[in-house]
C-alpha cells in the first residue's frame, strides 16, 4: 500500500512539473499587491508590494532575493552549507541568516522552511521585514535573527521533509527515549483505534475479496 502512495507522488510531481515545462506561469503577475499597516505608539505607517517582489517560485530565486535584501539593509549575514552538492547548480544548498541587531534586551528568531514547501511564504515575510522603514529603529525593537530555509533541500523539491527524508518538525526532541518513557502513549486516543485500522487478527472471507 505504501509503495502506491509513492508511485501516486511521484506521477504528480511529474505531471506538475511538464505542466509547468510546456506551460510556464506566473501566477504573482496577476495578483493584487500586498498591503501591510503597522501601528506603534500611535504612529500608522503603510506599506505596498508587488507580489513578485517578495514572493518565488523557485529555492535559487528566493535565496536571491534574500541575500540581496540583506546586502541592501547593510547586513552582514552568514550561509551555512546544508547540502553539499545535489546534483544542480544550485548547490551547496544553504541556510541563509541575517541578524538585525537592536538596543532593547531580548532576541526574536523567526525562521522559515522547517517544512520545506512552506518556506516560500516565510521567505516572502522575512523579504518584506527587510525592507527599509518596516521595522522600527534599533533602539526601539531587540535584536532580530532571520534564518532563511531551515530545510533548503525541501525547499527546493517543495517537500515537507530534508534531504534524508525528516520532517524536522517532527523530530526536535533531543532525548526522544526518554519523552517516549514518560509520554503518554494514548495521547491522542490513536490507540482505541488501533484494532479497527490494524487489526490482530487475519481478515475474513469478505474482506479478502474470496465471496
Amino acid at each position: 500500500m505504501r509503495s502506491s502512495y509513492v508511485i501516486i507522488a511521484m506521477l504528480a510531481v511529474a505531471c506538475y512539473r511538464a505542466y509547468n515545462l510546456f506551460y510556464p506561469s506566473e501566477p504573482c503577475e496577476n495578483d493584487p499587491p500586498i498591503e501591510l499597516i503597522i501601528s506603534l505608539g500611535g504612529v500608522v505607517r503603510e506599506f505596498s508590494w508587488d507580489a513578485c517582489h517578495v514572493f518565488s517560485l523557485e529555492f535559487s530565486d528566493a535565496r536571491h532575493k534574500f541575500r540581496k535584501a540583506a546586502r541592501k539593509a547593510g547586513i552582514k549575514g552568514a550561509s551555512i552549507p546544508v547540502v553539499m552538492d545535489d546534483g544542480t547548480d544550485d548547490s551547496p544548498l544553504t541556510t541563509d541568516i541575517a541578524i538585525l541587531k537592536g538596543d532593547l534586551p531580548g532576541v526574536l528568531v523567526h525562521s522559515s522552511a522547517t517544512h520545506g514547501v512552506e518556506g516560500y511564504a516565510g521567505s516572502a515575510i522575512q523579504l518584506a521585514l527587510l525592507q527599509k522603514g518596516v521595522l522600527p529603529p534599533p533602539e526601539e525593537r531587540p535584536t532580530i535573527v532571520l534564518v532563511h530555509a531551515v530545510n533548503p533541500s525541501g525547499m527546493k523539491n517543495y517537500r515537507r521533509f530534508n534531504e534524508n527524508n525528516v520532517d524536522l518538525n517532527r523530530n526536535a526532541i533531543s532525548n526522544f527515549e526518554d519523552f517516549l518513557k514518560t509520554r503518554d502513549p494514548n495521547i491522542a486516543n490513536y490507540d482505541d483505534f488501533r484494532n479497527l485500522a490494524a487489526p490482530e487478527r487475519k481478515p475474513t472471507a469478505w474482506w479478502d475479496g474470496t465471496l
